[in-house]
């Protein structure tokens, strides 16, 4: 009992130094002074920092502070992204990390084109709620030869990410739908309706 008190009172002690660390690099990184940006995320990331990793992703991918690196941008995504490297609040992984590894798989960018795994990233934000990754996801069930056509699988997602869709995306989004569902007989369109009916309740 006097251990798993200790443990406690370490962990409260730790976390607001894991705080810190961040919200300090961010606000360097805010008023552009890299010099102490980078090292402060940098110390947050290796102490679990999901968003650490990502914000030095982007920071990778722009040139922002540091030299820009594609590779080491994504190698910072799939840091974020991983499920077994997430902590207590992103059990599955940082969202916004694997859409961006998805988008570089799928683009090519600082990696070769693997539109297999881009979808792998993609479906981890999407099972997330990641409304640009349903969407994206969607896209390759319907358009790229690796993944389909698979209009089960596009109608789904297109559907899930509808309701959260604007503008340019919104309008693009209703076309595909209509597309895949004049692909999907009866029984499919039932089994899909079901499917999201019991994502959308989770």
């Amino acid at each position: 009992m006097k251990r798993a008190g200790l443990l406690l009172i370490a962990a409260l002690i730790a976390f607001p130094v894991f705080a810190d660390l961040y919200d300090d690099g961010m606000e360097a990184l805010d008023n552009k002074d890299y010099e102490n940006a980078v090292p402060l995320l940098e110390k947050a990331a290796i102490q679990g920092k999901l968003e650490a990793h990502y914000q030095l992703g982007l920071m990778y991918l722009n040139g922002e502070g540091v030299t820009k690196d594609p590779a080491m941008a994504l190698e910072r995504f799939e840091e974020a992204g991983e499920r077994w490297a997430a902590r207590l609040r992103h059990k599955e992984g940082y969202a916004d990390a694997q859409y961006m590894a998805g988008t570089m798989y799928r683009d090519g960018i600082g990696t070769e084109k693997d539109l297999g795994e881009a979808a792998v990233w993609f479906e981890r934000a999407a099972e997330q709620g990641h409304t640009e990754s349903q969407f994206a996801l969607a896209e390759l069930y319907l358009n790229s030869e690796e993944l389909g056509p698979d209009y089960a699988e596009a109608y789904f997602w297109f559907t899930v990410a509808q309701d959260y869709l604007t503008g340019e995306m919104e309008e693009k989004g209703k076309l595909y739908l209509e597309q895949t569902g004049q692909k999907l007989g009866p029984t499919e369109m039932e089994r899909v309706k079901k499917r999201v009916a019991e994502y959308e309740a989770r």
